[in-house]
């Protein structure tokens, strides 16, 4: 028993030994196989080869005419590139708020998100304070102070929706000119237009 499962290890190796031996690059045998003949068409640089490898073909100058309009024709034609719209059409306060930031803009669409991103933080702030004055006024139990307050963030929802109307129509009427910021653009002119929606309600 014990001979028998020794004879078939031996086997199991020789059999892994051989089949590495065939599998690896280039295999054994390709130093007996003759060179077939290729079947098939030539490309166009092989045949313009072979045809100025013939003797008398062609004079000189058709040849060399032949060369350039091949080379004419393996040159793509490449459209012109899209023009995008640059950061600079951004509105100058815009600039100025993204200077003053830090903030350095690589395109039109990323310029106008930071500063929606930046006045969303002031209207924020805005409504905090307003929440913490609210809070203070109903227990102090001020009521002509509670309507100046309202009057206030009627004041501060305004001025935020004329903002993001701004940012929104600025966006828009750039559509088909932002690149690769394309579907940016429009995500963010849909989250504007919604928010103003919101609003409008309140």
């Amino acid at each position: 028993m014990v001979s028998f499962v020794l004879v078939v290890a031996l086997l199991n190796i020789a059999l892994g030994y051989v089949t590495a031996v065939a599998l690896r690059e280039p295999p054994l045998w390709t130093f007996r196989l003759p060179k077939l003949p290729r079947l098939g068409r030539r490309t166009r640089g092989e045949e313009s080869a072979a045809a100025a490898a013939e003797p008398g073909a062609r004079s000189p100058e058709a040849a060399a005419s032949a060369a350039a309009a091949e080379a004419a024709a393996a040159v793509p034609v490449q459209p012109a590139p899209p023009t995008v719209v640059p950061v600079e059409e951004l509105p100058a306060d815009w600039l100025e708020q993204l200077a003053a930031e830090g903030i350095i803009a690589q395109s039109f669409v990323e310029g106008a998100a930071h500063v929606v991103r930046l006045e969303v933080g002031k209207y924020r702030e805005h409504l905090i304070a307003a929440e913490n004055r609210a809070r203070a006024l109903v227990a102090a139990a001020d009521g002509d102070a509670l309507k100046l307050l309202i009057d206030d963030l009627r004041f501060i929802n305004q001025d935020w929706l004329d903002k993001q109307t701004t940012a929104a129509e600025l966006v828009s009427k750039r559509a088909g000119r932002l690149g690769e910021d394309e579907a940016a653009a429009e995500a963010l002119e849909q989250v504007l237009l919604d928010q103003a929606v919101e609003l409008r309600a309140i």
